[in-house]
């Protein structure tokens, strides 16, 4: 049987958005933003590289050669504009992280209980305290769901416009029903 999850508490949402740190994002984005300037130096110098061979040689052979480096050069250029993507993507998460770390209330652990003075004077700070805390609590509650919909709406606007990405594996048919035998170009760069 499934567990079943706790919610957690207005106390606990501000405990843990406070707490919490996007080290690990800004690690991947720096990695990534690396990783993307390598890949848009290789790309460069395989397109001298191709400009190279073309000189060098004659006729098909230059072709020929050329064309391999120009498949070289268009996979680091793939390579280069998915890591900018997923780049791009870690910052905005980033963002949206800290938006919401940013906005949270501090709430107490527990309701305000009444004291002496609530008993003999009813409703004067009392009311004033539960409505603050009631206030405060629904606002950090509020800012969960919207923190996930931030993080959520870049990828969904990504797919959107470029379409969920698959890997094809070994044994599936491409468009014109041709068996895929292996990672292919795209996918080995990807990776």
């Amino acid at each position: 049987m499934g567990k079943l999850i706790k919610p957690l508490t207005p106390h606990e949402i501000y405990e843990k958005l406070r707490a919490g740190d996007t080290r690990l994002l800004e690690e991947g984005r720096t990695a990534a933003q690396t990783q993307a300037m390598t890949e848009g130096v290789r790309s460069t110098l395989l397109g001298r590289q191709a400009a190279l061979l073309q000189t060098g040689w004659e006729g098909a052979a230059s072709d020929g050669a050329a064309g391999v480096v120009k498949s070289l050069v268009d996979n680091a250029q793939v390579g280069t504009d998915q890591l900018v993507v997923a780049q791009r993507l870690m910052d905005q998460q980033s963002g949206s992280f800290h938006h919401a770390a940013n906005s949270v209330r501090p709430v107490p652990a527990e309701p305000p209980k009444p004291d002496f003075t609530d008993m003999n004077w009813p409703f004067v700070d009392y009311e004033k305290q539960v409505t603050g805390y009631q206030a405060d609590a629904q606002h950090n509650i509020e800012v969960f769901p919207r923190l996930r919909q931030r993080q959520r709406g870049p990828r969904k606007r990504h797919e959107a416009v470029h379409g969920r990405r698959r890997l094809r594996r070994h044994g599936d048919r491409d468009g014109h029903g041709r068996l895929h035998r292996g990672p292919g170009r795209r996918a080995a760069a990807a990776a």
